[in-house]
């Protein structure tokens, strides 16, 4: 069998991990296209990863691609090599003599992010990683361990601070009578997601974390579809313009809820930036596939004219099939509270259960008008599961072992760290 070309091991100081140029970028999403296209031709994908790349969350060094190589097994060569062939004149081409050999690639994405240490909450940067790649000719000879272990290390000071300096910066501060650091952010943890089980991640540093989810099928009729509402709740489609206030509304629930968790907790921040990246490849493969898009972004439920619990979700499209899945779901604990001392017969529970309950029936309404295979949601709380039993008595809890397996690299000396509102906005 052929192998793949190196003069040197993957222990050797000769191979470097370095950001990627634009045309780097651009092969490692034509080498990675049969595998991750999906439904997509493999010039339609490269459109999709053309336009996730100019969206908001990617710009200004949002994203970074990385690339394994070794530079003394010289240059990406013509059409035909061992690294993608000639993809022709449009840039994503082997045959340019500023490419160099991918051994492992991958992407990392900045995120907003929080850290909840005793009642102080501190904005942090975290880095989400994803695209993790590997061509199948460099495959089993230690590559992507070797970029993982260097990435890891890397990843600590990217695009900000350590989390050791931002700390000692923050402490001088406080001393001197100021309010914390005099400027950039700490980088406190970077996470992934693993679709080859919890063992790999683990022993580069990354610690899995619950990755459960439920699911729910889709609506087949209106009948199925229909709600048992509370004459005080309403319910509306959320579309794209109505996102960004909901995620503010989400930061400041966040924040408080840190401030209140005991010990060492983090959360990515769900923002309107991440929102968009995913609707922007929700809407790309659907226009892509039916030459239209879905104008509903999710749901939420009010009441009293206020927002009490609202859900995201977006469209994935795999090989065969589509689902829906919910990338945050939030429940307002203060509007939630206030609706509850309104009348004392009135349980906050039950009323979150019902909100929960009237947002998981308009998702699989939806789901079914776009014929996705399910609906799924990750980490629920009981309230949720039991919302979810209401509108499917078969619905239950399903841990996942081999995919998806959320994981956290936190940079600080602690072990015990909690990852709150883990859930499928985090995925990249």
């Amino acid at each position: 069998m052929h192998r793949y070309p190196s003069h040197h091991p993957s222990t050797s100081p000769s191979i470097l991990l370095t950001p990627a140029s634009t045309l780097e970028k651009q092969h490692h999403s034509l080498i990675s296209a049969p595998e991750w296209k999906g439904q997509l031709t493999v010039t339609a994908f490269l459109g999709r990863e053309a336009v996730l790349h100019a969206t908001e969350a990617a710009r200004d060094g949002g994203l970074t691609g990385w690339i394994l190589s070794d530079p003394a097994a010289g240059l990406g060569s013509g059409g035909g090599d061992q690294d993608g062939g000639d993809a022709g004149s449009d840039g994503t081409g082997t045959n340019s003599p500023t490419r160099r050999r991918t051994l492992s690639g991958c992407e990392t994405l900045r995120k907003r992010a929080l850290v909840g240490r005793d009642g102080t909450v501190t904005e942090v940067i975290a880095h989400g990683i994803g695209s993790v790649f590997c061509p199948k000719e460099a495959r089993g000879l230690g590559f992507g361990s070797r970029m993982m272990r260097e990435l890891g290390a890397k990843l600590e000071g990217w695009q900000g601070k350590t989390w050791e300096s931002g700390m000692e910066d923050n402490k001088a501060a406080a001393a001197a009578g100021g309010g914390g650091g005099d400027g950039g952010k700490a980088v406190a943890f970077s996470f992934l997601y693993s679709d080859v089980g919890s063992v790999f991640y683990a022993r580069h540093g990354w610690k899995p974390y619950p990755s459960a989810h439920i699911r729910l099928s889709p609506a087949s009729s209106a009948s199925q579809s229909k709600v048992k509402t509370r004459e005080e709740f309403s319910v509306f489609p959320i579309e794209a313009p109505n996102i960004p206030s909901l995620c503010l509304r989400d930061e400041h629930l966040l924040r408080k809820t840190l401030a209140s968790t005991p010990g060492l907790s983090v959360a990515v921040l769900p923002t309107a930036d991440t929102m968009a990246w995913f609707h922007a490849r929700e809407d790309f493969v659907a226009s892509e596939l039916f030459g239209r898009y879905p104008a509903a972004k999710g749901s939420i439920v009010e009441v009293n004219n206020k927002p009490l619990a609202w859900c995201i979700w977006t469209r994935i499209y795999y090989e065969e099939y589509a689902v829906l899945y919910i990338l945050r779901l939030v429940v307002d604990s203060e509007v939630l509270d206030a609706w509850g001392e309104g009348d004392k017969r009135r349980s906050a529970r039950e009323g979150k259960i019902t909100a929960v309950e009237l947002l998981f029936r308009e998702a699989t309404r939806e789901a079914g008008e776009w014929n996705a295979k399910y609906i799924e949601v990750w980490n629920p709380d009981d309230e949720s599961i039991e919302a979810g039993k209401r509108v499917q008595p078969a619905v239950a809890v399903e841990v996942r072992e081999t995919e998806s397996i959320t994981s956290l690299r936190w940079h600080g000396p602690e072990q015990d760290v909690l990852w709150i509102a883990n859930e499928k906005f985090g995925w990249c």
